[in-house]
């Protein structure tokens, strides 16, 4: 009778620690499982520059780009907080319903011209297909308590790497280092 009183206040205890409760007799604080989990609140459709383009001409003329070459765009954030970009890109897949990458890479012979107006200096510039994701990153701390940031932004490209998913787009000085909302200046 003994060993199952025993048994039982030992599965107690375990399991109140497991749960992070406070054991009894013990005055510790009670320790919580500490994790981090990111929210999606919104996703907006656009574009974002790859590293193909063509050199700068001052207008006017044609702007012309032809080579083989792998198009690459990548995950973007500039918050004030550390996130994980492969973390923040299964969220936002579990949430849209999107295949995302934190890296997206395709090997094409490219080639495109478009025309630079007068007195402007120009490129044409290949863009991919990317959403600007707003999310909120929780953090549960050891001692219970839970870190919340709010508005954060990322530009995350999609994973389709088909014609579709590519735009050319006449890049007018200053350089297109952003995301932009349509395939233009």
């Amino acid at each position: 009778m003994r060993t199952k009183s025993f048994m039982s206040a030992t599965l107690a205890v375990t399991l109140t620690a497991l749960i992070g409760g406070v054991v009894p007799g013990n005055s510790q604080v009670r320790s919580c499982i500490a994790g981090t989990t990111y929210v999606m609140t919104s996703k907006t459709a656009g574009w974002m520059p790859t590293n193909v383009g063509s050199t700068w001409i001052n207008g006017p003329g044609n702007a012309t780009y032809s080579s083989t070459i792998t198009a690459t765009s990548s995950f973007t954030y500039s918050g004030s907080v550390t996130v994980s970009a492969s973390s923040v890109v299964a969220s936002a897949e579990a949430t849209f319903g999107i295949d995302y990458g934190t890296s997206i890479s395709r090997s094409s012979s490219w080639s495109y011209s478009l025309p630079v107006p007068a007195s402007q200096q120009g490129r044409v510039l290949l863009l991919k297909n990317a959403d600007k994701i707003v999310f909120t990153k929780y953090v549960d701390n050891p001692n219970c308590t839970t870190t919340t940031t709010t508005g954060l932004v990322a530009y995350v490209p999609t994973a389709s790497t088909d014609n579709s998913s590519y735009c050319w787009t006449i890049d007018i000085a200053p350089a297109k280092t952003s995301w932009k909302q349509t395939c233009s200046d």
